[in-house]
């Protein structure tokens, strides 16, 4: 969880149980198929990238540092 503390206080961090009815609704509005999903979200509350999969470290940061520009 090192890109949690790199950007703690500009970036939320949210894990979905996709087993939990909660978690199951968010993935059907999200229209999650596979897991891991990743969406990143930008202040105006829109999707601005998204991953499917397994990713590494450096490509979540390079995702986070360009919706953070």
């Amino acid at each position: 969880m090192a890109l949690e503390n790199k950007y703690q206080g500009k970036v939320e961090f949210i894990v979905v149980d996709v087993d939990d009815p909660q978690g199951q609704e968010l993935a059907r509005t999200f229209s999650v198929n596979s897991i891991p999903a990743f969406f990143f979200i930008d202040k105006d509350k829109n999707i601005a990238q998204q991953a499917i999969g397994t990713q590494a470290q450096e490509t979540m940061d390079n995702m986070m540092k360009s919706i953070l520009k």
